[in-house]
């Protein structure tokens, strides 16, 4: 027998300890947390595709669709104008959103304002392309290039603005000027507001400002600002600002039209089209690889000393080694033999489709509806948000007269409060099943609904229904409380 070496059992942990490292190590770049990039539009465009709004994939298309159902999106670079202007010379007739840092053209001041190949000079407007810095305590988190709008520089009134209570961080912003716009000015900068000049800001131009845009009270929807910064991905996440209930906020607003809700949307980012509004939101950073010298050091160590071959020999025995293998082997075959066996015994031919074949002794397809292909793709999902969010929605508009608010503004609210006809404990669950069901109203759609949680919510609507019937619940039209 051959005697193990006495450098074994202190060797051979060691290299085993070794592969274990890699392995948890791979297993840990795995479960590593997805991040986005910072300063991309992706949040952004998931709240379009929420907003339902369909992609248009060129400016070559924009012709193709109606002025009052378009949405033009234009972030950074202001070429892209001049190209749509050739297929939409007016572009008052689309809803408008411009928001770029950048100089849009030439001004001199030497004899009273001028205003040289501007190319916002249809709004009368110009955007100075210089940078804006504010006074610390006027900065968010501190950082001078980054003004935050707090309540007292915004106008209340417009639906923009809707519930902005901490502000807007901006993120190296410039400004807006004005040549006796009809655009009304939404935004103004801290009045420590200074330009890369040195000026104060609001001392040298009195009408300089951050957001140009219509009323609140007009039909077009038109709205300019002086930096897209507001608007990527690292101000939107952050929970210290206001800046995703302002992106909502802009995008609902520039949704209505005169027609009823605009549906498709022209998305340029620094002089690209987005052609989809399902951009990844996650990505996982570079993977720390060791070096290759570390991974050719351990190879060399596990071949050096035999970790595997000893390890079967002394702890195992290559007898039993053959016969594991040749009883997996078998196993093996035994079970692809069956596998190819059962569909030898009965193949099909394959049929090209006919179109147009029917009647009486012709090939016919089975028929079915769009709406009952969908109502199978969601079973075969398992995720029956859809349904279960217009169940919830349908109950409250039917009984308690209330349409409950989208997801982003859940918080804000709180179900309509009913009225009760029965003993406490009755009292006590229907309140529980009114919540259950307001939960599925107001629900997120990234959250998955699954068969079992749509079964509980339709039993809580058929004993809601049923309290109502016999009078133990009633509402008050239209009452809802506000949080």
């Amino acid at each position: 027998m051959t005697r193990p070496s006495p450098k074994f059992p202190r060797r051979a942990p060691r290299a085993l300890g070794i592969l274990c490292a890699i392995f948890a190590f791979t297993a840990s770049v795995d479960a590593q947390v997805p991040v986005v990039e910072y300063d991309g539009p992706e949040i952004f465009c998931h709240i379009l595709k929420h907003f339902k709004f369909e992609t248009i994939q060129s400016i070559d298309k924009l012709s193709e669709y109606d002025a009052d159902e378009t949405l033009i999106v234009i972030f950074g670079e202001l070429a892209p104008l001049d190209a749509i202007r050739k297929r939409a010379p007016t572009l008052d007739e689309f809803a408008l959103l411009i928001a770029s840092d950048r100089a849009s053209g030439r001004y001199r001041g030497a004899f009273g304002f001028r205003w040289e190949s501007s190319k916002l000079e249809p709004w009368h407007l110009l955007i100075r392309g210089s940078e804006v810095h504010v006074a610390e305590e006027h900065a968010y988190h501190e950082r001078p290039r980054w003004p935050l709008l707090r309540p007292g520089e915004i106008s209340h009134n417009h639906p923009i603005f809707r519930g902005i209570t901490t502000g807007v961080a901006t993120n190296g912003p410039s400004f807006l000027l004005s040549d006796q716009s009809d655009l009304h000015l939404l935004a103004r900068f801290p009045s420590s507001a200074r330009t890369q000049g040195g000026g104060r800001l609001q001392a040298d131009h009195e009408d300089a400002g951050y957001i140009y845009g219509s009323s609140a009270e007009s039909e077009q929807r038109l709205l300019f600002i002086a930096g897209h910064g507001v608007f990527i991905n690292g101000m939107i996440a952050q929970n210290d600002n206001d800046n995703g209930l302002f992106a909502v906020n802009t995008i609902r607003w520039l949704r209505d039209g005169p027609n009823g809700k605009r549906k498709y949307a022209l998305v340029i980012h620094d002089g690209k089209v987005i052609e989809s509004f399902g951009l990844p939101l996650t990505g996982l950073p570079p993977v720390p690889i060791p070096p290759v010298r570390v991974i050719n050091r351990m190879l060399h160590e596990l071949e050096k000393e035999k970790i595997v071959n000893r390890f079967l020999a002394e702890f195992v025995g290559w007898p039993w080694v053959v016969r594991f293998g040749l009883i997996v082997a078998t196993l093996g075959l035994f079970v692809y033999g069956i596998w190819r066996l059962f569909p030898a015994r009965h193949s099909l031919e394959s049929t090209p489709l006919l179109i147009g074949v029917s009647g009486a002794g012709g090939l016919t397809r089975p028929h079915r509806s769009v709406l009952q292909q969908r109502q199978l793709e969601l079973l075969a999902q398992d995720n029956l948000w859809e349904p279960a969010q217009a169940l919830a929605r349908q109950w409250f508009l039917d009984h308690a007269k209330t349409d409950p608010p989208l997801w982003d503004q859940a918080d804000a609210v709180r179900p309509p409060a009913g009225q009760f006809r029965s003993g406490w404990w009755i009292r006590h669950k229907l309140a529980q099943q009114i919540s259950l069901v307001w939960q599925f109203a107001v629900s997120d759609p990234a959250r998955a609904v699954r068969r079992r949680e749509f079964r509980k919510l339709a039993e809580a609507v058929q004993a809601l229904n049923q309290a109502v019937q016999t009078g133990q619940l009633a509402f008050a039209a239209g009452e809802s409380k506000d949080g």
